[in-house]
């Protein structure tokens, strides 16, 4: 699939983030993630022992959707040692047509917006 990169995504290592789960917030679909960071994001820390890397929670904001389309993912959902959900990694394109793709371990979905950001509160 040719994409478009995002400069937005700079800093964020999400092939190992992960997503938490998901709402709607008024006309905006909110996702909540625990995202790798790479060393040239601002919130960037020394990894914790035992971690990867520096993980942050925060969340996808999109932004007054006008077209949603979904595909379930797996069936399961997995939970951590923790016993946290593990809602699985994240994957977020731009398409050169216009639109997001955004591929998780749990569905699949297109959705057209002008305002897509990641936030780390």
């Amino acid at each position: 699939m040719e994409t478009i990169h995002l400069p937005d995504l700079d800093g964020f290592y999400l092939e190992d983030s992960y997503l938490l789960g998901f709402m709607a917030v008024g006309k905006d679909i909110r996702l909540n993630a625990l995202f790798a960071l790479n060393s040239d994001h601002p919130s960037f820390e020394t990894p914790k022992d035992g971690e990867a890397h520096c993980y942050r929670e925060g969340y996808i904001l999109i932004e007054s959707p006008t077209q949603i389309e979904t595909k379930p993912g797996r069936t399961t959902i997995l939970a951590d040692p923790d016993g946290s959900l593990d809602l699985g990694s994240i994957e977020l394109h731009k398409r050169p047509s216009g639109g997001y793709f955004l591929v998780t371990d749990w569905f699949e979905a297109s959705f057209v917006t002008d305002n897509l950001s990641l936030k780390i509160p």
